[in-house]
C-alpha cells in the first residue's frame, strides 16, 4: 500500500516538530528546517563547518538539540560578529 505525498509530508513535519527526545533528524530533515538542499547539508557537513551529527551504519542523524545549539552559537547580532573565516 502507497503512502500518499500529504502522510509523506505530515510523518516528515511530525519529526522535525517532536521531541528533542524522541527523534533524530535526517539530512533531509535539516535541510528542510534550513531551506538548504540534501547536497549543501553534506558538503557543510564534510567541510566540519555544520553541527555535530551522529552516523549509524551509513546514516547521518542530528539531534535536534546540537542543531538548536549550533544556530544559537552562529547568530549575529551585525555583520562584524559573523564574519566566515576564509
Amino acid at each position: 500500500m502507497a503512502v500518499d505525498t500529504t502522510t509523506r509530508k505530515r510523518r516528515s513535519d511530525e519529526r522535525v516538530n517532536a521531541s528533542p527526545v524522541d527523534v533524530l533528524w535526517t539530512e533531509a530533515d535539516l535541510a528542510k528546517r534550513w531551506k538548504k538542499s540534501v547536497k549543501t547539508i553534506q558538503a557543510q557537513r564534510q567541510r566540519g563547518d555544520g553541527p555535530q551529527y551522529i552516523k549509524i551504519g551509513n546514516s547521518v542523524r542530528y539531534r535536534p538539540t546540537v542543531v538548536e545549539e549550533y544556530e544559537d552559537k552562529n547568530t549575529c547580532a551585525h555583520t562584524a560578529q559573523c564574519e566566515v573565516p576564509s
